[in-house]
């Protein structure tokens, strides 16, 4: 039995504490602590108790209040569930005792008429018997069979552990179809995110297109503006004129630029139409 004084020689108060460093355990109270510790030697000290305050006994005692009605509650909801099931394991147990009572008695039925008779009339009116006849006389182990399969399906309703291990694999299973549909949707997310990228550059592209043949047509307006205004003051019947300000080669001029442009038109709008497809294809690809 444990010595609880302190080790000090005559003084009778609690050990508080207890150092190792002799191997012995020896016990000290608050005063003679200091004292021990002062002393050579490599001290392990340890408390020999574990106090509370007033208020933390008292707050203490206050959540075991609420964990005791906690635990009557829980002990309620058991025995209510616990009676659900074994009424509901009771009622499965009885109707698989009726159908096995249900197949016997058909059985029974079946010998009794292979007892009595060799052969069957087709064309008569059909019972359960004759049609259990027709489906398994001519392979009887695909009854056995179905019974074996039966067997499985009953027992294992019964089976409160079986029932637990197939809601286990139900829910890894759903677990690794959750990890791969969130894979999926992550890789899903980042293909968006450069589809609309790309769409952003491809809107650009269009702005820029845009721009260049507005300005190229702005440019060619112009030029039919100067055109006008070449017929209008320039004399054609002056000898000396400047082939610059021919209104003939001005407007041969404006007919090759308005070629250029079209060109230059149908090639950027090839290029665009390439961009969106290569987009398309990114898109169709997974």
């Amino acid at each position: 039995m444990m010595n609880y004084a302190c080790s000090f020689s005559e003084c009778k108060n609690w050990c508080n504490y207890t150092c190792e460093c002799d191997n012995t355990g020896k016990g000290f109270c608050e005063d003679h602590l200091s004292l021990h510790i002062s002393t050579e030697g490599k001290h392990d000290i340890k408390k020999n108790f574990f106090s509370l305050t007033i208020d933390e006994k008292e707050v203490f005692a206050a959540q075991l209040e609420v964990s005791l009605k906690k635990l009557d509650s829980i002990r309620e909801k058991m025995s209510k569930k616990s009676k659900e099931i074994i009424e509901k394991t009771i009622e499965k147990t009885k109707e698989s005792l009726d159908c096995i009572r249900k197949k016997q008695s058909l059985i029974f039925k079946v010998l009794e008429f292979l007892r009595q008779n060799d052969r069957i009339r087709t064309k008569s009116r059909q019972t359960k018997v004759k049609n259990f006849i027709f489906n398994y006389a001519k392979n009887p182990n695909d009854y056995y069979d179905k019974l074996l399969v039966e067997e499985s399906e009953i027992i294992e309703t019964l089976d409160l552990e079986k029932k637990k291990e197939n809601l286990g694999k139900k829910e890894e299973d759903l677990n690794i179809r959750t990890f791969d549909f969130n894979k999926k949707f992550k890789k899903s997310n980042k293909k968006l995110k450069r589809i609309k990228a790309s769409v952003k550059y491809l809107n650009e592209q269009y702005e820029l297109i845009k721009k260049s043949i507005l300005s190229e047509i702005s440019m060619t307006v112009y030029n039919l503006e100067k055109l006008n205004l070449s017929y209008e003051f320039t004399n054609p019947l002056k000898k000396n004129i400047n082939s610059s300000d021919n209104p003939g080669i001005i407007y041969s001029e404006i007919v090759d630029n308005l070629k250029k442009l079209t060109d230059q038109i149908i090639l950027k709008s090839f290029n665009l139409g390439e961009d969106f497809s290569k987009l398309q294809k990114y898109i169709d690809d997974d």
